[in-house]
Order: C-alpha cells, then sequence, then structure tokens
C-alpha cells in the first residue's frame, strides 16, 4: 500500500475528515484490520489567504513546496491538499514538488463531465472565487463555472474565514447561502453546485436545497483511497 501524504491545517476542520474517512474507507474497501501509511504536515489557512490576499503566490508555491518536502522526507509516495485554496498555485507547486500532487480540481472536473453537469456554480473561499484556476481546469472538458456576484462573493469569503474555518455553522449564514444558490439556479440555470472549500459542507448540509452538490472534497477523498489501495 502506497503512503500518503497530506498538506493538513488548510483548514483543519477539512484535514480531520480527510484522516478520518481515509482511514476507515480504505479499511471499508480492503476489509480486516487495514489502515493505510499516512503523514499529515499541518500548515495554515491563514497564511495561504494572506499570500493569495497579497497575491504573493511565488511566495504561496514555496510554502507549500516546504510542506512537500517534509511530507517526501518522511516517506510518502503521493501527496494532496486538504483544501482548494492552495490550487491557485497548483501548476508551478506540482512541477517542483518531490512527490506527485493529486489534484483536487481535476478530480472534480472529472466527475462533473461523468453526470453531464456541464454549467455548474462555484462557492469558495475569495481567491477561488475570483481566481481562473477552477474555471481553466474545468473549460477542458467543456463544463462552464458560473461564480456568485460580488457581494456574495464577499459574504460567502467572510463567513468561511471567520465562521467554518473554525467549525462553526450559524443558521444566518446558511440561509444567506441558500440564497445565493436559489438566485444562481434562477438567473444562472446552474445545474450543480460546487463546494469550492473543503469547509462549506459543514453548511450544505444544513441548507434546504434539491439542487445536486459537488463535494470537492470527499470526491478527492474516493480518488485517494483508490490510488494508495491500488496494486
Amino acid at each position: 500500500m502506497k503512503k500518503l501524504g497530506l498538506i493538513g491545517g488548510t483548514g483543519p476542520e477539512s484535514t480531520l475528515i480527510y484522516y478520518r474517512e481515509i482511514e476507515y474507507g480504505v479499511q471499508k474497501k480492503l476489509g480486516g484490520a487495514f489502515f493505510p501509511r499516512m503523514t499529515i504536515e499541518s500548515m495554515s489557512v491563514f497564511d495561504v489567504l494572506s499570500f493569495c490576499d497579497k497575491k504573493n503566490y511565488e511566495g504561496l508555491t514555496a510554502y507549500l513546496l516546504e510542506g512537500l518536502n517534509s511530507l517526501h522526507a518522511a516517506g510518502a509516495d503521493i501527496a494532496a491538499f486538504t483544501g482548494i485554496t492552495p490550487h491557485i498555485v497548483y501548476s508551478n507547486v506540482a512541477e517542483k514538488s518531490p512527490v506527485p500532487v493529486i489534484s483536487m480540481i481535476e478530480t472534480a472536473g472529472q466527475y462533473a463531465k461523468e453526470n453531464a453537469y456541464m454549467r455548474i456554480g462555484l462557492l469558495g473561499t475569495l481567491p477561488t472565487m475570483q481566481g481562473t484556476f477552477f474555471q481553466d481546469a474545468l473549460s477542458k472538458y467543456g463544463i462552464t463555472v458560473i461564480t456568485p456576484r460580488i457581494d456574495e462573493m464577499q459574504f460567502i469569503g467572510e463567513k468561511i474565514e471567520t465562521e467554518l474555518e473554525y467549525g462553526t455553522v450559524k443558521n444566518e449564514t446558511c440561509e444567506m447561502l441558500t440564497s445565493i444558490v436559489k438566485r444562481m439556479i434562477r438567473e444562472e440555470g446552474i445545474q450543480a453546485v460546487v463546494l469550492g472549500c473543503t469547509e462549506l459542507p459543514l453548511a450544505f448540509s444544513k441548507m434546504n436545497i434539491s439542487l445536486p452538490a459537488i463535494d470537492v472534497m470527499r470526491i478527492h477523498i474516493g480518488e485517494l483511497i483508490d490510488l494508495i489501495t491500488e496494486e
């Protein structure tokens, strides 16, 4: 079985989910007393967001590579981010990383294509929604990615940074997120909504929306389980 290395802390809540679901996902897949070898390098989502806010992408690349170098030194065969925002520099990081980095965005794109979701709404951190890396990655599948209005982006970004990253889910936040998604369905014709921050499922589970959700984190977790257990 391959050893997995995770860049954790981007954010902490999703890191806990990655650890738990990969551990028990491998056990369920293989049966019996099987747990994977795994190393987590815990970094800071707030450092990542600070680099993005300053548009210091060279600094962000160097920061993430420090973590990947530590994972490589610990014997990781493959690695992954537990947050989506670090993917803003994925191409540069993957090119320089000493260990293969499995993209969360690529696995989401493949899932959307398989389910014929060709027009999707993207919710996430401000760097994710305002950037183009998600759109660029999915465009090769012929998928159009729609983002919220600027005021809606600011609301979502603030609530992720001040509430969800701490594991806090407020009813009023869920109600506003529901309103934003329903507007995008009505005005933009989206077929599915991408939970483009690994903390957003915390809120989405309490939202009354019938639209399919593309839970990027759990799709990614499933791919990682397959990769570390393949012959």
